[in-house]
């Protein structure tokens, strides 16, 4: 029996919906039959409609983890501090 290798996909999300949608679409039609694929996310959407698509994607999949970021009009790079990083690295080895 083989062991399925695990992958994280992470990422901060501040995208409009349009956008967002084909990304969580993509997401989905990934072929990830010898892999066992756990998600990360960082929620810094200020556009209401964009967040509840990030939590539709969490309720529909078992393997995802949202921290709600900085909600801003306008993006900045996300910081990633050292209680975000280890929340990540525990995520991953559960």
């Amino acid at each position: 029996m083989t062991m399925k290798k695990r992958v994280l996909i992470g990422s901060p999300v501040h995208q409009k919906p349009e956008i967002l949608s084909e990304f969580l679409r993509s997401l989905k039609t990934l072929k990830v039959d010898t892999l066992e694929v756990d998600y990360a996310f960082v929620d810094d959407n200020a556009n209401e409609e964009s967040s509840r698509m990030l939590q539709e994607f969490y309720h529909r999949n078992s393997k995802v983890m949202i921290d709600n970021g900085i909600k801003q009009d306008e993006y900045a790079f996300h910081q990633w501090t050292d209680y975000l990083m280890e929340k990540v690295a525990v995520f991953k080895i559960e």
